[in-house]
């Protein structure tokens, strides 16, 4: 199983919850007989397959399978909920007996599928029974959160932004046959025609509105405000850079075309105090904290078994914001 797919598990024995395995347990493909665990004398008959009894012992394994811990006080206050899991439970059973009936529990493919879920819940069980060993571990002190915020100021802060106009020359793509518009020369050209426009003294947002082939700034003039750094392409940006508020770039060439940009204003980032997220933190230095937890399990774990990579595997991929799709953007 990898790494990320086991971390909630850690996560919910860390915190002393009881884990829940995935809801899928729940789902017809997931079929499996009757739990044989010792049953009290009492337990009652909830249904039948053939001279197969389906009890209540079994219907309550599956709940503590099925339903999420934070959920399963609902059951006893909401009667109606509770009887669509004993549905689903019994469904389960009936379409795991027509499964077995035809025989799919001799498949290969069955087999295989089987086999995987045991690790699953190897490696669950695993994980639960060093709850206690992994709780000893976590220290998510004042001083801890602090420290955490301290090295970690850049998740806290609001970055720096830039308000500027601009207007785009669209060129065609030299690497796209089918690209259409003007060519390189015929762009820049025009580029330097409309910047000798903007020197007499006419507005960048009219302009916009008459000359910019950018449809996501045209409409408003060429505005774009409270830009983040990192949204667009890197010449844009390393323009932006050097420009004063109110002063007009040279055209800036990019893979779209020839830019002139005039920068409106510059808002400097801004550090958000650690008393207004301090909650975050915490929960942030938690999450950090279980993970090192893992990794130091995982690690001895390795030295314990003698495991042994035979491919390479790259690590786990970082969390990237995802970028607007506008001429202009990367």
């Amino acid at each position: 199983m990898l790494k990320h797919a086991l971390l909630p598990f850690v996560a919910l024995a860390l915190t002393a919850q009881t884990p829940a395995t995935e809801a899928h347990h729940a789902k017809p493909h997931a079929a499996v007989k009757p739990a044989a665990t010792p049953a009290p004398e009492t337990d009652k008959v909830l249904a039948w397959i053939g001279k197969t009894p389906l009890k209540q012992s079994d219907f309550d394994l599956f709940i503590e399978l099925a339903v999420p811990p934070q959920q399963r006080s609902m059951l006893a206050m909401v009667p109606s909920m509770k009887q669509q899991y004993l549905r689903q439970f019994l469904d389960l059973n009936l379409l795991a007996a027509k499964a077995r009936h035809e025989k799919l529990d001799k498949t290969k493919a069955y087999r295989d599928k089987l086999a995987m879920r045991e690790r699953e819940t190897l490696a669950v069980e695993l994980i639960q029974t060093k709850s206690a060993a992994f709780q000893s571990e976590i220290n998510v002190s004042d001083e801890a959160v602090k420290a955490y915020y301290e090295s970690h100021k850049a998740d806290y802060s609001k970055p720096e932004t830039y308000t500027v106009r601009h207007i785009l020359i669209g060129s065609k793509n030299p690497q796209d046959k089918e690209s259409k518009g003007l060519d390189e020369a015929e762009a820049k050209a025009k580029a330097l025609k409309v910047l000798a426009e903007l020197k007499t003294g006419k507005k960048i947002g009219d302009l916009a509105k008459e000359y910019s082939d950018d449809p996501g700034s045209k409409d408003k003039g060429g505005l774009y405000e409270n830009v983040p750094y990192g949204k667009f392409v890197p010449e844009f940006e390393a323009a932006v850079k050097t420009l004063q508020p109110g002063q007009l770039s040279e055209p800036v060439k990019t893979h779209y075309g020839y830019h002139i940009i005039e920068l409106e204003s510059r808002n400097p980032g801004e550090l958000t105090p650690l008393d207004k997220v301090k909650d975050k933190v915490k929960q942030d230095c938690t999450y950090a904290q279980q993970e090192a937890v893992y990794n130091k399990f995982i690690d001895e774990t390795k030295k314990e078994l003698g495991y042994k990579e035979e491919v390479p595997v790259p690590p786990a991929a970082s969390r990237n914001r995802r970028r607007p799709a506008v001429r202009g953007a990367k």
